[in-house]
């Protein structure tokens, strides 16, 4: 029999939490834009897992996102929004059946001494159904917010993919700030 993490629990109740906050966190990398990934406990069934848990006892959901983050990462997120709330039978690490989603980045200057490595877009086919429904919707929600909020400065010289369909011709912006649609 496997090893399983144990599904995050409301704080002192020793009961499942009946739902999960998820974080996908973006930052600007060597190799173009990354994603943060936990390293996944033993048994797990993804390689890579993106930062989950519980709200902790009076605890807001942005506030249980931000501290996931500052968990995985070690360092705080410079921008976080909520992206959806994903209940769609998919299977999640927790066993949860839903999963609150979060969009959050990083600055590429960000050391972080947390427990997470980065991977690329490209790189997170390992995760589980329902966190890679939710990495999809953050990826969407970033798209959407770059035409909308100044969230662009917080990414130096990086390539954000295009969505389907999209114009690929490259946007000029502020001098520090290249994004590449």
């Amino acid at each position: 029999m496997r090893d399983r993490p144990s599904p995050p629990s409301r704080s002192g109740t020793g009961r499942p939490a009946p739902f999960t906050v998820d974080v996908v966190v973006f930052s600007p990398r060597e190799r173009g834009l990354g994603v943060l990934c936990p390293r996944a406990g033993r048994g797990a069934k993804e390689r890579r897992g993106l930062p989950y848990g519980a709200p902790r006892d009076g605890e807001t959901l942005e506030r249980c996102a931000r501290r996931l983050v500052r968990e995985a990462a070690g360092v705080e997120p410079s921008w976080i929004e909520q992206v959806g709330a994903f209940a769609d039978g998919k299977r999640h690490p927790s066993d949860s059946d839903l999963s609150i989603g979060f969009v959050a980045v990083m600055p590429s200057s960000s050391d972080h001494g947390g427990r997470g490595d980065w991977a690329t877009l490209g790189e997170l086919g390992a995760l589980s159904p329902r966190q890679r429904a939710i990495a999809d919707g953050a990826l969407s929600a970033l798209r959407t917010r770059m035409d909308h909020a100044p969230i662009a400065f917080r990414f130096p010289d990086v390539n954000v993919p295009p969505a389907e369909g999209a114009c690929t011709s490259t946007v000029p912006s502020m001098p520090v700030c290249r994004v590449h649609w």
